[in-house]
């Protein structure tokens, strides 16, 4: 069970073993070398983002799917039928607490967060439609926890969250395709690794996030520069921020796959509220 691909497989063997023994072994086996390597990484400065070459972003991408494979069962079941990356009810037959999710990623080198609302740390799972339409978004409950590895975010906690309609459209943003991510039990996804071959799927970047000197980085290996910026095949500024920051439409009700690999790096003041 040799890395995080190795542990992936292993979560999604037919067996019975519970997947906390799984982890434990795991983290027995590999733990260490993985944990060194992290925190190698995590001590990493830049001007201001750390670099990163190919190797890590694929192996960073390794270990985001373990933890997308975890927080299945945190997740209500909603069946998304002829889309990629959503996951049959009956699919994951492994679930964890969100205390052993929690305890892996943090034997890992991972911290744990609790942030107020913002789209740069939470995944919008459950939309409270509030009567007035303008009201601000806010937290009501959170599903799973966010986590980061010093200054990136790793993994964004998935929430239930109350907000007005022009802020956020319960109707799109619970079922709205999520990008840069694998698999959902309650969504359709978008990932680049999509449609690849069991080896070629593996080489896929992970999506790297920063919060760092007071502002919000976005997407920054992004191969463009710039959300609002370009044509994106009638995809507007509005709905470019709501792919880098949300990841998914909130308020745009369309369901065609966006040119998303083009889409830029998008940087904002932590300070101020990101939209909506």
């Amino acid at each position: 069970m040799k890395g995080a691909r190795g542990l992936y497989n292993a979560l999604l063997s037919g067996d019975d073993t519970p997947a906390v023994e799984v982890l434990d072994a795991w983290l027995q086996a590999d733990g260490g070398e993985e944990r060194g390597w992290l925190e190698a990484f995590a001590g990493r400065r830049g001007d201001p983002i750390p670099p990163a070459d190919e190797q890590d972003l694929w192996r960073l991408y390794a270990l985001s799917r373990v933890q997308q494979i975890l927080t299945l069962g945190f997740q209500p079941t909603r069946v998304v039928e002829d889309r990629p990356g959503c996951v049959p009810p009956d699919d994951w037959s492994k679930p964890i607490s969100v205390s052993a999710y929690d305890k892996f990623l943090t034997a890992l080198g991972f911290t744990r967060v609790e942030r107020g609302w913002s789209p740069f740390f939470h995944e919008i799972v459950v939309v409270e439609q509030s009567a007035d339409p303008d009201e601000s978004a806010s937290v009501v409950d959170e599903l799973w926890p966010a986590h980061t590895l010093g200054p990136m975010l790793f993994s964004r906690a998935g929430v239930v969250v109350r907000a007005g309609k022009r802020r956020i459209d319960k109707a799109v943003a619970e079922t709205s395709p999520l990008y840069w991510a694998f698999r959902r039990r309650n969504r359709s996804c978008v990932d680049a690794s999509h449609g690849w071959g069991s080896n070629s799927q593996w080489r896929t970047g992970f999506r790297r996030d920063y919060a760092l000197e007071g502002r919000l980085w976005f997407n920054v290996d992004a191969r463009s520069h710039g959300a609002g910026r370009g044509d994106l095949d009638g995809v507007s500024a509005e709905e470019q921020e709501q792919i880098i920051c949300h990841r998914c439409f909130v308020t745009t009700a369309r369901t065609d796959e966006i040119v998303w690999l083009a889409l830029g790096t998008t940087v904002l003041d932590e300070r101020l509220s990101i939209t909506p």
